[in-house]
């Protein structure tokens, strides 16, 4: 700026910094009017240079977590906010959250303002938090210079200069798409030709929603249906429903076992296995043995819960009931 050098030199002689006031007095009352104009026009000067710098405040904003996985995690940020000069009438606004400070200016070169956020479904709908801070603050300094014009008088002038930081901060959803199956028989039991229902529970195990078609795999079942709600939120569920004709002349456990499947957008998403089991139940109950043995063809209700009538196949677990 032309002449600034010796306009700031001639300010700092005349003038003085008195708690962010400049004050120019009169030297044995030689100051005139015009003299003090000259200074208050050297002192717009040199202000308007210092305190309009982009650099005067600034924001850095950051978080305790990298990422986030679940509705209602807390999310703690932290402004780190530095001046060069004392600011007053400091404001932060996030489109977020209510930010706190521990105080209204910034008489140090900087302070740490915090919030905190809770995680909504619709954050994890959307893949992750993007919010933005903005600071404002502002600087006063007073100017007065004295002069004689037939008496003391003097320029008063009150310089104010407004200043903005911004910052942004993105995290993004650690995206966990799951589901997870149960399945239920109905009935548990069968003593011969028997038709069994079975119903599939399928269950948003993950964080994110998870969309149709829902679909079953099963070993033994080979017509189901399903509901198909257009989202499966996180924690929800849903269910399909098939049958299975156990065929008469079977005397063991009946187990099928499936996985489950939807999409969570072109991905699809299968569940780890489940198994459902029907157990073997005698109509009536078996002749008396004096020595009942695997092998023999009729299924003792006390600790068989199948005996082909082939003593190769006996194994332990057949012997077993569980019931």
């Amino acid at each position: 700026m032309k002449n600034r050098s010796w306009r700031i030199l001639e300010f700092a002689l005349v003038g003085f910094l008195v708690w962010g006031s400049i004050a120019a007095c009169c030297c044995n009352g030689s100051k005139t009017l015009s003299d003090c104009q000259a200074e208050l026009a050297s002192a717009q000067e040199y202000y308007d240079d210092q305190y309009s710098d982009p650099g005067m405040l600034t924001v850095t904003k950051t978080a305790d977590k990298q990422d986030f996985r679940s509705i209602g995690e807390v999310i703690n940020y932290t402004y780190h906010i530095a001046g060069k000069n004392t600011l007053q009438n400091l404001v932060v606004e996030d489109n977020k959250v209510s930010v706190t400070c521990p105080r209204d200016n910034l008489a140090a070169s900087s302070m740490d303002c915090t919030a905190s956020y809770t995680v909504t479904a619709r954050d994890l709908a959307n893949g992750g938090i993007e919010n933005n801070v903005t600071v404002k603050a502002s600087t006063f300094i007073d100017f007065t210079c004295l002069y004689d014009d037939q008496g003391p008088k003097q320029i008063y002038h009150q310089f104010s200069y407004n200043n903005t930081a911004s910052a942004s901060l993105s995290i993004p959803a650690a995206v966990l798409p799951a589901l997870s199956l149960s399945i239920t028989a109905q009935p548990a039991f069968y003593s011969g030709g028997q038709a069994v229902d079975y119903t599939y529970t399928l269950t948003n195990a993950g964080n994110v929603s998870l969309t149709p078609s829902f679909t079953i795999n099963d070993d033994l079942v080979q017509n189901w249906s399903c509901e198909n709600p257009a989202t499966l939120l996180p924690g929800e569920s849903t269910s399909c429903s098939g049958s299975y004709f156990i065929d008469a002349g079977l005397r063991w456990t009946v187990t099928n076992t499936a996985t489950a499947c939807g999409y969570y957008q072109d991905q699809q998403v299968c569940s780890d296995p489940a198994s459902a089991s029907v157990l073997f139940r005698q109509p009536t109950l078996a002749p008396d043995k004096s020595n009942p043995y695997c092998g023999d063809g009729v299924v003792n209700q006390d600790w068989e819960q199948c005996d082909p009538p082939d003593g190769d196949t006996c194994d332990t677990e057949c012997q077993n009931i569980g019931i």
